[in-house]
């Protein structure tokens, strides 16, 4: 049982020589052109993506400002550093979804 184990788990990389598998690793099959096409894509798609999530996070800044300010209105000084704590952080996420946009 183990020696036909250890056939199959070693056995298809034996058969190819060593030469041929060295040459399909740094040597990818297939045209340039498509591969390129799908890659802008993809950033295409990805950009968008963060664009989108960019958005949102910019109407929750605006959103949780005017709550900042509206309980500072109040005098409500706990809810307002709750609330300036959350600005904070939504600030730093859309910092770095800028930085990953670029």
């Amino acid at each position: 049982m183990s020696e036909k184990f250890a056939k199959q788990w070693g056995g298809k990389e034996q058969d190819i020589p060593l030469t041929t598998r060295i040459r399909e690793t740094v040597r990818p099959a297939g045209p340039l052109k498509p591969r390129i096409d799908f890659a802008v894509r993809r950033i295409d798609m990805q950009i968008q993506r963060l664009d989108k999530a960019s958005d949102r996070f910019t109407e929750r800044d605006k959103s949780i400002f005017t709550r900042i300010v509206q309980a500072y209105s109040k005098h409500d000084m706990t809810r307002a550093n709750v609330f300036a704590n959350e600005l904070a952080e939504i600030r730093k996420m859309e910092k770095m979804i800028m930085h990953a946009r670029l």
